[in-house]
């Protein structure tokens, strides 16, 4: 799945957990990591991700610390941003138009 149809295909909140959780293995699975290795990383213990992977429960302490384990801290950073809105005229000239 790209992420133009992770984006497109997130309806319900449950949707977007979901989604996110397979993000989250994919991401320790790809650099070769068990789960064990993940926890002994981010000194989250095993239970918790098993659980988290399993229920989409976990501590928002314990998420940034698996964030950081995985080099993942810049995204999370972005997860509240919200884009600042222009006005037409105002893209206008920011992109030197008249």
């Amino acid at each position: 799945m790209n992420e133009n149809e992770f984006r497109m295909t997130l309806e319900t909140p449950k949707m977007l957990r979901e989604g996110l959780i397979e993000r989250f293995r994919e991401a320790y699975r790809s650099k070769g990591w068990s789960r064990s290795e993940l926890a002994r990383r981010s000194r989250v213990p095993a239970s918790t991700i098993g659980k988290f992977e399993k229920e989409g429960t976990i501590s928002f302490r314990q998420l940034v610390d698996l964030a950081f384990a995985l080099g993942a801290q810049d995204p999370l950073m972005e997860l509240f941003r919200m884009e600042e809105k222009m006005t037409l005229e105002e893209l206008k000239r920011s992109k030197g138009l008249k």
